[in-house]
């Protein structure tokens, strides 16, 4: 294996140091007892717990997040791979690279091995399979890994699986211009600049005074206090950390350091509500714990994106020993300051201290769309004939929320007449919903939710705007409003996407600061991507853009049917809705899912209509290059989880699992990639796969069982030989054919 420029220098910056020592003296009595045949099973079973320890160290480190394969495969992933494997592999498997570790080889040389043991294990989709062999290369928008079906009960493990793929291609540190954009005290009030000038009076020049020694929990948690208390006392927000995880309500997990609001009560059971700042502290400083420490983080704020859901940005930190990192989480990713030691640069710790106590609400990243008012919410709108009014958002009646970062971030209330919607959509996926919705009713669409109202919701100043004050280093930049909502904004100029950018050191460079007077995505004089490791991808940052709008009419999700045939009701209505959309709209939903199906009053014609045309896209329109494929994975078509283009077809596939029990759904979501999810769905389309499933039906849903066979016929053809792909011809023949199914079945009841 003949190591890249890149490679090598992603190894030389981030050295093992030590990690391994321990390893050679415990592998070396597995190396000479192991028996040199292949076909035959090794008799002494302990070594695997002892690669099983080496493939964990080996993946936990900074190195391995940042390395590729030469096919793009992330290093850390692969050998995550095969750490789940290891009880299916030969000993010999692991010669070269336990040879490697014995002989205490250079850096350079055993990631070579390495990289070469995970190239050369199976591939993850099986040989025999079928249905990938039938599909070309990948022709449409990738798909992103997401936390978003996860509760916050799930396994931590599971959790930080997931959240490793959902932040790995969005984590950016070293940020130029990090500092000036978020803690810029240029921009801050007399109040702040006397806590700053008070704070700064604890450092003697070399040193903080009385640091621990030891900084263990209890003296470092003693010590921010005491300079809390002395220099920042009465700021609108106070240091708070959690004892123990019961604190936190449906599992939650503990949080070391938070900034809270100063006046919450000691006994608010839910925390993630009031937290504004999330900080992570270790005792000591260690490279390798980067991957733990991100990952632990990002649990973190995961729980603060879906309680607070109209969070725009959050603030974090870690304190690592003397060693800080400042971090900003947003729907498109995490972005850093870089690590620096408190002591050598104590202006830099003080200033987020004292920016983290007094931000206001809108450099904090706080929901300032919904206005309270004598205890009622509201939102300014603009109706259709662009007159402002004032729309109550009801109280508690919040329909949809995201658990996850990285994602549009969609969520609706109820209104008094209707939903209010918000998401943060790709700036690259053209045109908006709004202006698909227009479309539609202007060419007489049945059964998807109108527009009512488009949002002027919050102030001008953008989202992660910068500074401590409205009139500090955030700049407002001209509206790119293509619908003409005025709810539309834009990413901070910190956090832009830039054109593409030539590779050099990892860690350096990025996206131009707010300070540098960028007005538009143009190259960093740094000249590298502050990413975690380096993908190889033209667009390096996602512009996402906050799409507020009110639609009618307000209806139960699909989720929420009373009875078999309600639902069979509602998703006929729905097909027939999609039907419209398609034939007299000429634009495709692509998103077909149990979240975005409403039930509505009947008397309007629909029992079931489809809402949420994020992702929808004109016949006539070639795909959208935006950075990812978003959709609901476990009602994906088996083609669009292998890669292939969206027809309507596929469409119609989604409608077809929405029957199926939630325990389904979840184990299709649970075999591993997406390809291996479209062969298991392949799989449990076929004759006896079919039927498994459908004796897992409930017995309310008899009279369903037959409608599932005859749906899953007219899609892939008879049980003998399945038929994968989009039909030829009229697309009504296809559509006549699905809805008279449902009328059958609709009749036995």
């Amino acid at each position: 294996m003949v190591l890249t420029e890149d490679q090598k220098q992603i190894i030389t910056d981030h050295p093992l140091n030590d990690l391994l020592a321990a390893l050679p003296t415990k592998l070396r009595h597995f190396k000479l007892e192991d028996n040199e045949d292949d076909t035959r099973p090794c008799d002494n079973q302990a070594w695997r717990a002892d690669i099983c320890n080496l493939l964990g160290i080996l993946m936990g480190t900074t190195a391995a997040y940042q390395l590729r394969t030469s096919d793009g495969h992330r290093i850390a992933s692969m050998l995550m791979h095969a750490r789940q494997i290891v009880g299916t592999l030969q000993p010999s498997r692991f010669r070269s690279l336990i040879d490697a570790i014995v002989a205490d080889c250079s850096d350079l040389v055993l990631w070579a091995v390495v990289i070469n043991f995970v190239q050369g294990l199976d591939p993850s989709t099986p040989e025999n399979s079928a249905i990938s062999k039938q599909v070309p290369a990948k022709l449409a928008t990738p798909l992103p890994a997401s936390s978003a079906h996860l509760s916050d009960g799930e396994n931590r493990a599971v959790i930080e699986e997931r959240l490793f793929h959902e932040i790995g291609d969005s984590t950016h540190r070293n940020v130029p211009g990090f500092f000036q954009k978020h803690f810029n005290p240029a921009t801050w009030d007399k109040r702040q600049r006397r806590m700053l000038k008070d704070l700064l009076t604890h450092h003697d020049g070399h040193n903080w005074a009385e640091f621990p020694d030891d900084p263990s929990e209890k003296p470092v948690w003693k010590w921010l206090t005491q300079l809390e208390k002395d220099s920042m006392a009465g700021a609108p927000y106070t240091l708070h950390t959690m004892r123990t995880a019961t604190e936190f309500k449906d599992g939650k997990a503990q949080m070391d350091l938070m900034f809270r609001k100063s006046n919450a009560k000691n006994d608010y059971r839910d925390v993630v509500v009031v937290v504004v700042v999330v900080g992570e502290h270790k005792k000591v400083h260690n490279p390798s714990d980067f991957k733990a420490v991100i990952l632990q983080l990002a649990r973190y704020l995961r729980g603060i994106f879906s309680d607070q859901s109209l969070r725009r940005f959050v603030h974090a930190f870690t304190l690592c020993g003397a060693i800080m990192e400042l971090w900003v989480f947003d729907r498109s990713g995490l972005y850093s300051s870089g690590e620096f030691n408190i002591h050598e640069k104590p202006e830099r710790f003080a200033c987020a201290l004292v920016a983290y106590a007094s931000m206001n609400n809108d450099a904090m990243g706080l929901d300032t769309y919904i206005e309270l008012r004598n205890n009622h919410r509201y939102l300014t709108a603009k109706d259709a004939a662009g007159n402002e009014k004032r729309v109550e958002v009801a109280k508690g009646k919040l329909l949809v929320r995201q658990r996850a970062i990285v994602c549009r971030g969609t969520t609706c209330y109820r209104t008094t007449r209707g939903v209010a919607k918000f998401s943060w959509r790709s700036a690259d996926r053209q045109p908006s919903e709004v202006k698909h919705l227009t479309l539609a009713a202007a060419r007489g669409v049945e059964g998807v939710a109108t527009t009512r109202h488009k949002f002027h919701s919050g102030p001008e100043a953008e989202p992660g705007s910068a500074g401590l004050s409205d009139s500090g280093s955030s700049r407002k930049r001209p509206s790119s409003n293509d619908d003409g909502t005025g709810s539309t904004k834009r990413r901070p100029d910190s956090q832009r996407r830039p054109r593409r950018q030539p590779r050099s050191g990892a860690g350096t460079g990025g996206p131009p600061g707010a300070g540098s007077g960028s007005e538009s995505g143009s190259e960093s004089p740094h000249g590298s991507r502050p990413s975690v490791h380096r993908a190889n991808r033209d667009v390096l940052y996602e512009n996402r853009i906050l799409s507020c709008l009110v639609i009618s009419p307000a209806g139960r999700v699909v989720s929420d049917f009373n009875s078999a045939r309600e639902l069979l009701e509602v998703l006929r209505d729905a097909i027939r809705a999609h039907q419209s959309l398609l034939m007299k709209g000429g634009i495709l939903h692509r998103d077909i899912s149990s979240n975005n199906i409403i039930i509505t009053d009947a008397s309007q014609g629909f029992k079931g209509m489809l809402i949420d045309l994020d992702l929808a896209k004109g016949q006539d329109r070639e795909r959208s290059g935006a950075r990812n494929k978003t959709g609901t994975m476990q009602f994906m078509a088996i083609e669009v989880l292998l890669g292939k283009d969206h027809p309507y077809q596929h469409d119609l596939e989604s409608f077809f699992y929405m029957p199926r029990p939630t325990s389904r759904l979840c184990k299709w979501e649970e075999v591993g990639g997406l390809d291996q999810i479209a062969d298991a769905k392949a799989g449990d389309m076929a004759g006896y796969g079919l039927r498994r499933i459908l004796e897992e039906f409930p017995r309310a849903f008899e009279m369903v069982k037959p409608l599932c066979l005859r749906i899953r016929a007219i899609l892939f053809g008879d049980m003998a030989e399945q038929k994968i792909g989009t039909p030829a011809g009229d697309p009504l023949r296809l559509y006549n054919a699905i809805l008279a199914a449902y009328d059958i079945a609709l009749s036995s009841f």
